[in-house]
């Protein structure tokens, strides 16, 4: 009796812990970075029951006062309309201009990873992932930037992840509230979300990601001018790809069967939240010249993120994350 009693006691609290850790980030990391599949396989049935033959998930279109608690619990990707002043630029929210990236160890110059995507129509797309760990400061990029004359030179993409520390959240904080249309809306960045990142991008002739990839945080993009489109597909359909874990994302490398894309149209002052694992890609004009911004983060009982969260505050450290699932800083390289 004292065996069975302690058995069942030993049950119950896996029981609770699966529960509370049962998250769907949680099932999909377990799968990309601990090659486990069978919770990834009860979730997909789970889903698959709740919905009915030929019914997809789709993204929805909210108002900018429910943002602050919809992008903590959302499963689907939520275009926040006008949310971002008209008169804000995104150089109101140029942050840290004297900082260099720390989510890599610095190199001298990029690395670069080369993959091949092929659709599930035989159409063949070369990939080139940039891995952006020089040590140059988001100033010094964006001084290159701005010389760029798309007219006169060949397309350009740069990007500057940041993961912020406690005290520089509470900085971007207060800018964020001086551009959002609900002035009291502070996105939980201080308060809900898990190591954030800010990430800065420079676009010109190029979107930042023309390729079907997909990561594990969750994040939110700005629009500050112009319109960008975005090709969202569910998760729920990943294992339709041939898809690769590069250091930095999932990299989708064939469609073996066709799935269904969500096509959004995000236009100046919205803000578009992806959740975490949607495999997504930008498209922009070619003769378009665009600074992008994005908040990456993760959200609470996500493990991943909370490790990362906890080696910053503890040890400072914001390579955690890339030193432990990187496949080795050796460049990918692929014959095209």
């Amino acid at each position: 009796n004292a065996l069975r009693s302690n058995t069942n006691m030993i049950l119950l609290l896996c029981t609770i812990v699966a529960a509370y850790f049962g998250t769907f980030e949680n099932i999909a990391d377990l799968k990309f970075f601990g090659g486990v599949d069978l919770p990834w396989t009860l979730w997909k049935f789970y889903m698959h029951s709740t919905m009915q033959a030929g019914q997809y998930r789709s993204y929805e279109i909210r108002n900018c006062d429910q943002i602050d608690e919809m992008i903590f619990t959302s499963q689907v990707p939520i275009l926040f309309k006008s949310c971002v002043s008209h008169n804000a630029t995104v150089d109101d929210l140029t942050f840290f201009q004297d900082r260099v990236q720390n989510l890599y160890p610095l190199c001298d110059e990029k690395k670069l990873s080369k993959f091949v995507f092929e659709s599930y129509e035989g159409e063949i797309q070369h990939i080139v992932e940039e891995l952006p760990c020089t040590n140059v400061t988001l100033g010094e990029k964006l001084s290159i930037f701005h010389s760029h004359n798309l007219s006169e030179h060949n397309a350009y993409f740069d990007v500057q992840p940041y993961m912020m520390s406690v005290e520089e959240r509470h900085v971007l904080k207060e800018g964020l509230q001086k551009v959002l249309v609900d002035e009291d809306s502070d996105l939980g960045l201080t308060t809900k979300m898990v190591a954030p990142v800010l990430n800065n991008l420079l676009n010109a002739g190029r979107p930042a990601v023309y390729y079907m990839h997909a990561h594990m945080d969750h994040f939110l993009s700005f629009c500050f001018a112009g319109k960008k489109t975005w090709n969202l597909v569910d998760p729920l359909y990943m294992d339709h790809f041939e898809s690769e874990w590069s250091g930095n994302a999932q990299m989708m490398l064939k469609e073996r069967t066709k799935v269904h894309k969500l096509t959004v149209k995000q236009e100046k002052g919205d803000i578009l939240f992806v959740p975490s694992w949607w495999i997504h890609e930008t498209e922009i004009g070619k003769k378009t010249k665009n600074r992008g911004f994005n908040i990456h983060f993760g959200v609470a009982r996500q493990i991943t993120f909370g490790a990362a969260d906890l080696a910053l505050r503890v040890f400072g450290n914001t390579q955690f994350f890339y030193s432990l699932f990187s496949p080795g800083h050796e460049e990918r390289k692929e014959t095209f």
